[in-house]
């Protein structure tokens, strides 16, 4: 999601089967993400490495569940927004921590 709320699609990505344990399912898979939009992608890393933070939006239309024994579900949407820090609020972080560190 860029400055002023617009949303520009950078790319795709596939996963594999997911399970789920106690209600939740995490992601932990390695993937190819696919450039769709190279200009687009490029602002984003402009933006991650000088920006506090950022959001992504993670987005589908066609996820394919099933529970249990329950018949196949499909078409199901997902749509998360994550924020997160930018490389500017780390490195930030970590300078203000090793001065405030070396001043005592």
């Amino acid at each position: 999601m860029e400055d002023g709320g617009v949303e520009t699609p950078l790319g795709t990505m596939t996963f594999t089967d997911l399970s789920t344990k106690h209600s939740r399912a995490d992601i932990n898979q390695t993937s190819t993400f696919v450039i769709t939009d190279e200009d687009a992608f490029g602002r984003f890393s402009v933006h991650l490495i000088t920006a506090r933070n950022f959001t992504w939006r993670m987005q589908s239309s066609t996820l394919r569940v099933q529970a249990l024994k329950f018949p196949v579900a499909k078409g199901i949407s997902f749509n998360k927004k994550l924020t997160l820090n930018g490389v500017y609020d780390t490195f930030f972080l970590l300078f203000s921590t090793l001065n405030s560190v070396l001043r005592v």
